[in-house]
Order: C-alpha cells, then structure tokens, then sequence
C-alpha cells in the first residue's frame, strides 16, 4: 500500500511539473503548434501564431490570419473558476478573403477593437469598429453559447463606402445614423427597436449615366425609418423624401402577412422630364395598401393623374403578376 501511494504522488508531482512546464516559455514553445493544429483543423480561417504567451491567468497572443490581418489578444482568465477578461483588436486588411465563409465577394478593409468579459456561460463583448468609415460601438450578450441581446450605434456610416464594401457601384453620396436594440432575438419572442436615418445624401448622376445610361437632376435624399419588434409582430414606419418624390410607408408584419399603407407624392412631374425623355407636368400621387403573405401580395390604391383618377390592383404570385386598371378618369387641359 505504501509503494502504491508513493507511486501514485509521483504521477501527481510529475504531471503537476509537466503542466507548470506548459505555461513557462519553453512549454509555450511546446503548445505553440499543437494548438494552431487543433484550430486550423476546425477553423475555416487559417492562422498562426506571432506570440504565443500562456500563463497561469494570463494571456497574450499576436494572431496572423487571411492575407496580412492581424488579431492582438490580451488577457486574464482562471482555469478553476473558468472566468476571463480578454482584450481584442483585430485588423482585417481584405474582406474579400472572407469570401469562402460569407459566400459574397466584399472588399476593403475593416478594424475593431473591444473586450470580452465572463464566463462559458455567459459571455458580454463590447466593442468599436470603423465599418465603411463608422464610428460605430456594438455590445453583445451570448447567454449558454446562444447570442441573447445584441445593441449598436451606428453613426456616421459613408453609403458609398458600404456599397463599395458589398461590391456595388456607388450610386449614392451620403452619411447613415442607426440604432439598434434587439433585447430577444427569438422569432417568436422579438422584443427591440430599430431607428435609421439618412441626411442630405446625394445622387451619383454620372455613374448613373454610366452604367445605365440614365440621366437624372440634381438629385438629394432624406430617410427616416422605424422599426418596433415585440413578440411575433413587427411595427415598421419609412418616410423618404427628395426633389423627386416624396414616399411614406407604415405598417405591420406578423406571421409572415405584411399589412401596410403606402404614398407617392410627385410635386413637379417636370424634374422626371430626363428621366423618361419625354416632357411632363403637373403633379401625381398614389396611395394605397400592401397586404399578404410575402409570396402572394396585393396591391390596391388610387393613382391621381391629370386631374382625374386610376384604380389600380395588383396581385403578386411570386415572380408574377395580376395588374388591373379601373374604373378611371382623366381630364386634359389644353
């Protein structure tokens, strides 16, 4: 029994060392590849390691990922208690070399910075980032490995750098604010809000002409739009104004069935003139509804022309469609 018990303290005493070893520079040396191993076989994003400092309760490590992005880790963690309290500041040089895990070609680049706090079981990240040109903060809370909340405050987000980003021409010159608070994100149990707006942005009449030979005026935009989420409905409100037309839209979504009340308002016809290449005048509006489910819309409402009227309906199936012209009356002026 004695021999036993002897033995059994130096297996203790030496896979105690042989852990102590793993945490001083020449273990880290050790584990080093082994873990770049491990990851690399389940990542779908290769790396390697710069640093690789593991300690009892620290860490610090230089992480080498894509094509020249880099990810600075920097923090305390306890194995018994299995909290931590990380540090983060990524740099993705090309988000093109994303394109394998988003299946969609980006480009640019993009930097964010922030802290991760908690446990296993519970984990906050809260975080800044400079996306297309954004002063943008982010907070996310994953409660049992399942993101629970999520909150952001966008602002100042370039929209021709967004569209450069998703592979876009750009169309449009303009800043965008958000907000988003998105307290459950359980479809059955949605509860959050989000604001977005758009402040004298600019059309881009020379790309247009461009690309699809199409000539427009001088051309500004202003967006405010709403969204209140609660349980499975969703309240939604846009109003989008410009030299063009003026649209609003409000309405709600619930159980895949959109129900919705819409108006366009043109108050001088005349500034569409390049658009159609032929000479108008004069005012028009429409409004109407949207109601149905997303793969069987209708569409009904009133078109006010020439000092008279037009019924319109029409239905969606799809990618098809019913159109109807109705009951109208117009009346021209010489």
């Amino acid at each position: 029994m004695k021999k036993f018990l002897i033995f059994f303290s130096s297996i203790i005493v030496i896979f105690a060392a042989f852990i102590v070893f793993l945490f001083t520079p020449p273990g880290n040396a050790l584990l080093k590849p082994i873990v770049e191993s491990q990851i690399n076989s389940k990542s779908p994003v290769k790396i390697s390691f710069d640093k690789f400092r593991v300690g009892f309760g620290s860490i610090d490590l230089k992480i080498k990922f894509l094509k020249n992005s880099v990810a600075n880790i920097k923090g305390n963690y306890s194995l018994f208690s299995q909290n931590f309290n990380i540090n983060y500041n990524i740099h993705i040089a090309n988000l093109n070399n994303l394109k394998n895990i988003v299946s969609y070609p980006l480009r640019g680049g993009v930097d964010t910075s922030g802290n991760i706090k908690g446990n296993i079981k519970d984990i906050k990240i809260k975080g800044i980032t400079n996306f297309a040109k954004s002063n943008t903060d982010y907070f996310i809370e994953l409660k049992n490995k399942q993101v629970s909340k999520i909150l952001t405050d966008i602002k100042n987000l370039d929209l021709a750098s967004l569209l450069y980003i998703v592979n876009k021409p750009k169309f449009i010159d303009g800043k965008l604010n958000s907000n988003i608070v998105l307290n459950s994100i359980d479809i059955n149990n949605l509860d959050g809000k989000i604001l977005a707006s758009v402040k004298n942005a600019t059309v881009n009449r020379s790309l247009l002409k461009k690309e699809y030979n199409l000539t427009l005026p001088k051309t500004t935009l202003n967006l405010d739009s709403k969204a209140l989420m609660k349980g499975k409905k969703i309240d939604f409100f846009a109003n989008l104004i410009s030299n063009l037309l003026k649209a609003n839209i409000k309405g709600n979504f619930e159980n895949n069935y959109l129900n919705s009340k819409y108006t366009l308002l043109a108050d001088n016809l005349s500034v569409l003139t390049p658009v159609i290449n032929q000479k108008i005048r004069g005012k028009f509006k429409t409004d109407g509804i949207v109601k149905g489910k997303t793969n069987n819309l209708l569409v009904k409402g009133i078109a006010y022309l020439a000092g008279g009227n037009i019924n319109k309906k029409i239905a969606l199936y799809g990618l098809s469609a019913d159109i109807q012209l109705r009951k109208y009356k117009l009346k021209w002026k010489n």
